[in-house]
């Protein structure tokens, strides 16, 4: 009966995927897989939240890549398909990277600038055929969205695959490789003290 049990077991755990047997950022067909393992419709938005480099430590640049799914009437699933921190944000960089994120997607639906520091680019986005929105950082805008993103992560519905890249603690420096044993990706490091009440 032992042996039966550990073989069904092992039988369902060999059904079971995790989200980087689906995808993993870069790979070709990143919507098509996703859109054939959850049967629906993906829209693709960009979050862009660009830093004053004023210092040599400061704030850093963040361009996030989401996938949404609708699942039912109620239930939506959301996929980060792609993270990028550039170290220097000026406008070419930054406008390189999303011309050859649209190329590598197929598409981008929108993209959310916040206002600080994204008054060019989002000129640039507007200029180029993109649908673009500036987002102020008001404590309304930031409740609203947090929000949703906490409901998304405690229900569940906010996936994502191992990410190659982590902060070395020491230097604060980023480091692009597979984190080590042990050491949580910088996307699980910040989600693990991202708190919204």
């Amino acid at each position: 009966i032992v042996m039966a049990a550990m073989a069904t077991i092992l039988t369902q755990r060999q059904r079971i995927m995790t989200v980087s047997d689906i995808y993993r950022f870069g790979q070709d067909n990143v919507i098509d897989r996703l859109q054939s393992a959850f049967n629906c419709e993906f829209t693709v938005g960009i979050g862009l939240d660009r830093a004053k480099q004023v210092t040599k430590i400061s704030d850093r640049t963040a361009i996030m890549t989401v996938a949404k799914g609708q699942l039912s009437e109620d239930e939506k699933i959301f996929f980060l398909l792609d993270m990028h921190l550039p170290e220097t944000p000026t406008l070419k960089n930054i406008t390189d990277y999303i011309v050859r994120l649209e190329q590598k997607l197929g598409w981008i639906d929108q993209i959310h600038v916040e206002e600080y520091q994204g008054i060019d680019l989002h000129e640039w986005l507007i200029e180029n055929g993109y649908a673009a929105e500036l987002i102020s950082a008001t404590y309304r805008t930031q409740e609203e969205i947090f929000g949703l993103l906490m409901l998304a992560v405690e229900g569940g519905y906010f996936k994502c695959p191992q990410i190659d890249v982590f902060v070395e603690k020491e230097s604060g420096s980023i480091i692009y490789e597979t984190p080590p044993i042990g050491r949580l990706d910088i996307f699980r490091e910040e989600m693990s003290v991202f708190t919204y009440s």
